[in-house]
């Protein structure tokens, strides 16, 4: 039904010979659709740390998982805000030195938006006096 009401996208769809044309055609849609969206929310981020708050956070959890297809490094930390609201956040962005050195109940330093209770992210698995004065969080 396909082949004879429409030949040209019937050609199209199934020819051997027009597999690059269909590749690039998959390529665009999805840089097209998904594009927009990963530059959102990158904007968003941006925004969300223009007004943040350097604090303490206890880790929750870690997870580093090695696989055939790759690897997945996180620390899951809880903090409390300014209001004194308790958040529960996973920071995807974690190496190696970090992650070797932490346990479940270490104090770290996080930096949190203070408009978007979603963005937080670690600043330092490290606290000593040093960091603590370099990140002006002397009434911890």
């Amino acid at each position: 039904m396909l082949k004879k009401k429409y030949p040209k996208l019937y050609n199209l769809l199934y020819d051997e010979e027009k597999l690059q044309i269909r590749f690039f055609l998959i390529a665009g849609m999805l840089i097209a659709i998904l594009g927009p969206y990963f530059i959102i929310s990158e904007k968003n981020e941006k925004e969300a740390y223009k007004k943040s708050k350097r604090t303490i956070g206890i880790v929750q959890e870690i997870e580093d998982t090695h696989t055939h297809r790759g690897a997945s490094h996180s620390i899951t930390f809880s903090y409390k805000n300014e209001s004194n609201k308790t958040y529960t956040i996973t920071d995807d962005n974690i190496g190696h030195p970090w992650l070797d050195y932490r346990k479940k109940g270490d104090t770290i330093i996080i930096e949190y938006s203070i408009t978007n209770n979603e963005y937080a992210r670690i600043s330092s698995c490290f606290w000593n006096e040093g960091l603590k004065k370099k990140y002006e969080l002397n009434e911890l």
